[in-house]
């Protein structure tokens, strides 16, 4: 079966010369902030400062953690200093005194002065404190020359402009298996539901959320959706924080796009502080990637990853492909980071017709290897089990599906049953089922848009 890519060149005005991430008066001190966090305050300080005019009553230095944001280490120094600060700042606007008020109270005072806040009566509740995160941006623009050439292209070729790559400073520090508190994983900060309505996959087999070129692919999807319905970019970019539905409810409750009214004027419990700050921290991080040299000279990028692009089109274990020197295992994790532990570990199967990356030069050997696989292996890989669903018909094998996050087509076809169908007793979940993404087309369409030497793309299938 022959497959067809369709090309489509997009034309943006970034990309012919025109800023359009332009920074309003209203944000410029909430960008001028954000710089600093990213390129000024080290891991070990932490700053206390007014959440709505950003100014700076305190920074503490706390004992260097290496490669590590000291503040979770010296949790209680933070919260004394802040507590601290809160009760100055309480008592400055209740015009009373402590004695023990010392060199601090006349620090904070003298903030408050210089600039006009002392009719403020809620400076106490606006004050916040922020970790320094030079350290970790650093760490990132050395990641980031691994990926980044591939992510730009990506961006490309969906028509997008390369300055949206700072979404994953803010995200995630380019750190490619981040996971935070709320489940957010990989650059792009995808949650597991996110991603799957984005077209990307996660289950047993490949959470593609860690891929960077995949999760690029699926972060492109959103922002020219966002950008298409709400048609300015602080407003795109906000939502990718804040929620498509969010934003477009603050453009027609209050009849404008103006993102500067919005940021004003739009009152929900679920656009807070982060959401609010969120397309200042874009700008902040796009400023110092367009002047690294300014804010980071000393910061030298890993060289940019280089691999083939082999397909096989019968499942096989990954501990198969390594016993047989097929690949090692250090580069297939190294260049499939969205294959999971299971599937690493021979828990789970490649399925058919997956696109691998492998050392570039090496596809020949690949397929030289691959056919040493004894069949009765490569057999087994195509029968194993990967989990034992108990229906309570219920539920469609759509539905189950898509929990699982296989094919439902495959599934029908084994039970011979529609996709309405609702079994009831045990439903078997073959490995080789799991979904995943059309890899060869998307770098197909990434190496078009590229403006770098293109990698080798080997895409001839064997049966072995």
């Amino acid at each position: 079966m022959k497959t067809i890519l369709l090309v489509v060149y997009f034309f943006s005005v970034a990309l012919l010369g025109k800023d359009v991430f332009v920074v309003s008066n209203r944000i410029k001190a909430d960008v001028d902030f954000w710089k600093r966090v990213y390129a000024e305050w080290d891991n070990h300080q932490v700053v206390f400062y007014d959440s709505q005019t950003k100014f700076v009553y305190d920074v503490i230095n706390l004992p260097k953690v290496d490669n590590e944001i000291s503040s979770p280490k010296y949790k209680k120094l933070v919260e004394q200093r802040y507590n601290d600060i809160i009760g100055i700042l309480n008592r400055m606007v209740n015009h009373s005194k402590k004695a023990s008020d010392g060199a601090l109270a006349t620090q904070i005072y003298s903030v408050v002065k210089k600039h006009s806040l002392l009719k403020e009566k809620d400076l106490a509740n606006r004050m916040r404190y922020q970790n320094g995160l030079r350290g970790q941006f650093a760490y990132g623009l050395k990641v980031s020359g691994l990926y980044a050439d591939d992510m730009k292209a990506v961006l490309r070729s969906q028509g997008l402009p390369d300055d949206l790559l700072a979404v994953v400073f803010v995200e995630s520090l380019f750190y490619i298996s981040a996971i935070s508190h709320a489940g957010a994983c990989g650059p792009w900060g995808f949650v597991r539901e996110t991603a799957i309505n984005s077209g990307i996959h996660v289950n047993k087999f490949t959470d593609e959320r860690l891929d960077p070129v995949i999760s690029t692919w699926a972060a492109a999807r959103y922002l020219n959706k966002a950008k298409a319905g709400l048609l300015e970019w602080p407003l795109a970019i906000t939502s990718y924080n804040y929620g498509y539905s969010g934003m477009m409810r603050a453009v027609n409750n209050l009849g404008t796009r103006d993102f500067d009214v919005i940021l004003a004027n739009h009152q929900s419990p679920l656009f807070g502080y982060a959401s609010q700050n969120y397309y200042a921290e874009f700008l902040a991080a796009r400023e110092i990637l367009l002047h690294q040299e300014k804010y980071f000279p000393d910061v030298k990028k890993e060289r940019a990853w280089t691999y083939q692009t082999v397909q096989v089109l019968r499942p096989v274990l990954a501990t198969d492909l390594v016993r047989f020197d097929v690949i090692g295992t250090d580069s297939l994790i190294a260049l499939n980071p969205g294959l999971t532990k299971h599937t690493v570990l021979g828990n789970e199967v490649i399925p058919p017709e997956y696109a691998l990356r492998i050392p570039p030069g090496r596809s020949k050997s690949f397929y030289q290897q691959i056919k040493k696989i004894p069949d009765t292996r490569r057999s087994a890989a195509a029968h194993k089990i990967s989990s034992k669903y108990m229906a309570k018909g219920r539920e469609s094998l759509r539905r189950i599906a898509r929990i699982f996050g296989i094919s439902a087509e495959f599934l029908s076809e084994r039970m011979g049953k529609p996709l309405d169908y609702q079994p009831l007793g045990p439903v078997l979940i073959r490995s080789q089922a799991h979904l995943f993404s059309p890899l060869l087309e998307i770098n197909q369409n990434m190496l078009s848009a590229s403006a770098t030497k293109p990698k080798e793309i080997n895409q001839k299938n064997t049966k072995k």
